[in-house]
């Protein structure tokens, strides 16, 4: 699970994360997970599962097709604040 998570996290981000998102997003990830690992005593599975990550990234360097700019920031939105009702303002 340490290794595989780590790994399709990167890979999440790779594949939907729009630039200029991508270049904070990405290395926040891979650190976010380490620390993780460190603390939960698997840091040299999210280590693998981060080497897993990039080998994956490098050979389908060209496969990306990430989501547009404000699909994302509502992503993020919802991941931060939960669902709102609909119709309502969102801010």
């Amino acid at each position: 699970m340490n290794i595989y998570g780590q790994r399709n996290l990167m890979l999440f981000a790779w594949h939907n994360v729009p630039m200029p998102y991508l270049l904070v997003h990405l290395p926040a990830t891979i650190w976010n997970g380490l620390v993780w690992g460190f603390k939960e005593g698997v840091l040299i599975y999210r280590l693998e599962g981060t080497c897993r990550g990039v080998a994956v990234i490098l050979k389908q360097l060209f496969e990306r097709r990430p989501v547009r700019p404000n699909t994302y920031l509502e992503f993020r939105r919802l991941k931060k604040n939960g669902p709102a009702q609909v119709g309502t303002a969102s801010g």
